[in-house]
């Protein structure tokens, strides 16, 4: 019979009973350190942002605009390999200056202090209304025509704080082209300062 080698033995019968043979010496096993685990590798998904407006917004002052440029509406970082997937989608868009979409506004009123505008900061056919800059005396305020007519041609007067003179909005067309109507509206009326607001009354 072929002799098994003596290590298989004591494997053996250290399975079968836990029991070394005497006069047997074993070796103390050998103690392995565990290796240091190294600095964590940077996540790779640092800095990752979505490609598009729809998601992250504009900053103020633009607008998200979609189209002509194709942007994906989605996208998401694998945090293990820092792979980028996307939508197969061109919603995204890219954001762009919120006046470069306007349109000159069309529109027949005459706003002394300028038309009011949308979300996107665009003018819309409605007149801003006036600013209530205070008074304290009538010194403060002051007799103005709002609009592009003087108020021998249709103008409406109006009563404003000398500080808010500067908000009356410019007219926009040349004055040879200002459609003014022969309407006179001048009046007597003064400016005077009543519970800290301006009004146009008549003179006592």
């Amino acid at each position: 019979m072929r002799a098994l080698p003596l290590s298989v033995v004591l494997s053996a019968a250290a399975l079968a009973c836990d029991i070394v043979p005497l006069g047997v010496t074993m070796q103390a096993a050998e103690v392995v350190p565990a290796v240091a685990e190294t600095d964590a590798p940077g996540d790779p998904c640092e800095g990752f942002t979505q490609p598009g407006c729809v998601q992250a917004g504009c900053p103020e002052g633009q607008v998200c605009q979609k189209g002509p440029q194709c942007v994906p509406s989605l996208c998401s970082c694998d945090p293990q390999t820092g792979a980028t997937t996307c939508s197969l989608d061109c919603g995204g868009g890219v954001c762009v200056d919120a006046a470069s979409r306007c349109q000159p506004v069309l529109c027949k009123l005459l706003c002394p202090f300028g038309f009011e505008t949308d979300e996107r900061g665009c003018e819309v056919c409605q007149c801003q209304q006036e600013p209530r800059c205070a008074c304290v005396d009538d010194v403060d305020c002051t007799k103005v025509v709002g609009g592009c007519c003087p108020c021998s041609l249709g103008g409406r007067e109006l009563a404003i704080a000398r500080d808010c003179i500067d908000r009356l909005a410019q007219c926009p067309v040349p004055p040879d082209e200002v459609p003014c109507v022969a309407i006179d509206q001048c009046t007597a009326k003064v400016a005077r300062c009543v519970a800290g607001e301006c009004v146009l009354e008549n003179q006592i």
